[in-house]
């Protein structure tokens, strides 16, 4: 024990073998035993010879040698591994006490014989009341079923452990999640004596889980917000993290990108474009931006509006950036339409400005050539006059085209059927196309009317065919349908084209030409714009098509790209049950009364255009007199009561406008009768000139025949007025 011979030992103190700390020990127990005489034992550390340490139990009985001197007779044992395990247990038990977690020992039957200082914080019940109770008296909530329990105990009861989370109740009543596990502990013969319970409060554990579960909630919404592509890309390209709401346009699956690089997936300019901005994202901790074109297979070329931020440097797997791209191809096409919408209404202002202006010289030079054809007698200067008079007439025609593509030529609107155009037309159009072409017609069958002037619509569409057959000339197919279309409110035409939502009448000519590149479409509705040779376009056709459709309250949509054909359609407003058609009452041409001379009062602001108007009423045999503005026109009203009529133009110099002059003439001459005369066709419309009623309006530049004729009939129903 000692490791020492037994013989080395006799006469040896057993001292010399005890630890120094335990020396006192070892003295008090020997004084114990001598004068007591009673048995003694003690515990102490000893040291065998090598110096290995041990715990040994001294057991004494007091005795006398043979002389009788007192002696003592000790049993000495090796008690090291009890006492390691006794340490080992109290350790065990002091962990079990001081636990965070909840413990409870319980027997067989499920009652408690230990329960932790934790169990007591957790379940809030004192240790006093805990001991000999069953958990269920306890704790049970009710949250749970009788299957519930019924199978953890057939779980614990077949000898395995049970895991998983559970509601119990504390002493106030409140309830709290815990995850709790179960653990059968057996007795030496292996049976199923006790059960461990170890139970953990989850209540902050929960609460986190519910504010991450919000969270991800708000990061898959914000994420399912974010339009169309998010991706996490690490400083060499790599997909880290790929998101969208629309995954047709990515080239694959997002989760087939992940791991993948940008040039494996992307054309190479476009990948080292996107390469180059997370580079300089990362070198700068800027956000950077940047647009780029893609072709999506099964949807297109499409642009992207990208932008990069740095992610946090800390994070793992490296500096990463996330890369947010929008398509904005929509915004884009929408945008470049707004702009050349805008365009065509400021080359629409300056070209109806002009027309105007030239209206009034064709005016000054019409009325004078006729005046002048009128008193030639000799034929060859007769002949000069009505070739220059001729030349005048396609200058009218000229301005009346101008002023259709500036939404300014006047219009004879009636309600009518698109259908029964195209069929009236059907003959003349196939004639115009030729034998190598094909007209193909879908009229639907319960179209709506609309109201337009059906004269300027036939040339349109005349106009639309020929130029589909000029991009056909190795033949080809020309069709025209017909359709009713709703333009819902929130539609980004209502926008686009500034018309309001409603019921729509739509006219379609396809053909299947050689279409348009995009800087062609962008220019095809600009006056003298146009891609045939000099001499066989004016470049005015479409223009006039687009101005007609938008007088008459409609919009024009052109589709086309190379090689595919081309798409005019034309919307034009779906007439309501209240629209008639526009009656025209035909005056006969003719002058004054026999006998009578009535007088005119011409008010012009032009010197020459109403010079020659005056020319032109003298030659027919009226009387006039004149006046430049309409204060001037009042005055001489006042002074010259034999007045019969007044001719004044529309749009006036001073603050008064030829509308505002007849409404105070009339106030002041109920039976005047009033001929308005202009180059603008808004003096059609009654938003802009609230003419008066009996009134009537002659077109810029005009024929003799046709002041005759209008003043005829404006002084014949006043002459049958009077006379009824």
């Amino acid at each position: 024990l000692l490791g020492v011979a037994r013989g080395a030992l006799v006469k040896q103190s057993i001292s010399r073998f005890i630890f120094p700390e335990d020396q006192n020990s070892y003295y008090l127990f020997r004084k114990q035993l001598f004068e007591t005489g009673a048995p003694q034992a003690c515990e102490l550390r000893m040291m065998k010879k090598d110096k290995t340490a041990f715990w040994a139990n001294l057991a004494a009985t007091a005795a006398q040698d043979a002389d009788g001197a007192p002696v003592c007779r000790v049993v000495m044992s090796d008690i090291t591994a009890r006492r390691q395990a006794e340490g080992t247990l109290r350790l065990q038990g002091a962990a079990l006490e001081a636990a965070a977690n909840a413990i409870v020992i319980t027997d067989r039957a499920g009652r408690i014989e230990w329960a932790n200082p934790a169990f007591s914080v957790l379940a809030g019940y004192p240790p006093d009341e805990v001991l000999g109770r069953n958990p269920r008296d306890l704790v049970r909530s009710g949250a749970h079923s009788q299957e519930f329990y019924a199978d953890l105990w057939r779980t614990i009861l077949d000898g395995r452990v049970w895991e998983g989370e559970i509601i119990n109740r504390r002493k106030d009543h409140s309830q709290y999640p815990e995850a709790m596990t179960i653990t059968p502990v057996r007795d030496p013969d292996g049976a199923i004596g006790h059960f461990v319970a170890v139970k953990q409060d989850i209540t902050a554990r929960r609460r986190a889980e519910q504010a991450l579960r919000e969270s991800e909630a708000r990061l898959r919404a914000i994420v399912h917000a974010v339009p169309d592509v998010l991706l996490v890309l690490d400083e060499e390209g790599r997909y880290v993290e790929v998101l969208t709401t629309r995954p047709e346009l990515l080239y694959t699956k997002p989760e087939a990108l992940r791991g993948q690089r940008l040039g494996e997936r992307l054309p190479a300019a476009v990948a080292e474009q996107v390469l180059e901005a997370v580079r300089q994202t990362l070198r700068t901790r800027q956000i950077q931006s940047l647009e780029y074109e893609l072709p999506i297979p099964k949807v297109g070329p499409r642009t992207f509006e990208v932008r990069l931020a740095p992610l946090d440097a800390t994070l793992p797997g490296g500096p990463m950036v996330v890369l947010l791209a929008h398509d904005v191809t929509q915004r884009r096409l929408t945008e470049e339409s707004l702009r050349q919408a805008q365009k065509m209404e400021a080359v629409g202002q300056l070209t109806g400005g002009m027309a105007h202006d030239f209206n009034n010289l064709l005016a000054i030079i019409l009325g004078n050539l006729e005046l002048l054809a009128g008193q030639l007698q000799d034929p060859a200067l007769g002949n000069l006059v009505h070739e220059a008079l001729a030349a005048v007439e396609r200058g009218a025609s000229l301005t009346h085209r101008l002023l259709a593509f500036a939404r300014r030529q006047p219009l004879r609107s009636k309600r009518t059927d698109l259908n029964q155009l195209v069929a009236g037309l059907s003959d003349l159009l196939r004639r115009s196309l030729g034998e190598t072409i094909v007209l193909r017609t879908r009229l639907a069958e319960d179209l709506l009317p609309t109201v337009i002037d059906p004269g300027q619509f036939e040339a349109a569409l005349l106009n639309l065919v020929v130029n589909a057959r000029d991009a056909m000339p190795l033949g080809g197919q020309l069709s025209v349908e017909t359709a009713n279309y709703w333009l819902h409110e929130d539609a980004a035409h209502t926008r686009l084209y500034e018309v309001e939502p409603g019921q729509y009448v739509m006219l379609a000519v396809s053909d299947t030409g050689s279409g348009m590149a995009p800087d062609v479409r962008r220019q095809a509705f600009e006056p003298f714009f146009t891609t045939k040779v000099v001499g066989r376009g004016s470049g005015l056709g479409l223009s006039m098509v687009h101005g007609l459709v938008k007088q008459s309250g409609g919009f024009i949509h052109l589709d086309s790209e190379v090689g595919q054909g081309t798409t005019f359609r034309l919307y034009l407003p779906a007439a309501g049950a209240e629209a008639e058609a526009a009656a025209e009452t035909p005056a006969e041409p003719g002058r004054p009364r026999s006998g009578q001379q009535p007088t005119i009062l011409v008010v012009e602001d032009e010197g020459a255009v109403r010079r020659m108007a005056v020319r032109m009423l003298e030659s027919l045999g009226y009387q006039t007199v004149e006046a430049e503005t309409a204060a001037t026109a009042l005055a001489v009203l006042e002074a010259t009561p034999q007045v019969a009529a007044l001719f004044t133009d529309v749009v006036l110099p001073g603050p008064q406008s030829g509308v505002d002059l007849a409404r105070h003439a009339l106030q002041r001459r109920p039976d005047l009768k009033v001929l308005f005369t202009s180059g603008y066709a808004e003096a059609h419309e009654s938003r802009f000139s609230d003419r008066p009623a009996g009134s009537d309006l002659l077109d810029k530049p005009y024929r003799k025949a046709q002041l005759a004729e209008k003043l005829h009939a404006l002084l014949d129903r006043g002459a049958a007025a009077a006379s009824g």
